[in-house]
């Protein structure tokens, strides 16, 4: 599942880590977070893209042979 907010989910992700962390490492969760986010979802994005460059030659194939799309 592909994560849609990654910068709420890096903030609660260093809401939610502890107390001893200082404001140096907070920061580095932070941005280690949207790395890992980032990560996570590039196999979703790019399958996103793959579907849409696929749907689209189809599209232009049905459409250049005159053929109904519906």
């Amino acid at each position: 599942m592909i994560i849609s907010n990654a910068n709420e989910l890096a903030l609660a992700i260093v809401s939610s880590s502890g107390p001893e962390l200082s404001i140096d490492d907070k920061i580095k969760l932070y941005k280690d977070s949207l790395e890992a986010i980032e990560t996570h979802n590039k196999p979703f994005i790019e399958d996103e893209k793959k579907k849409r460059a696929e749907n689209s030659k189809a599209l232009r194939r049905a459409l250049g042979r005159g053929e109904s799309i519906f």
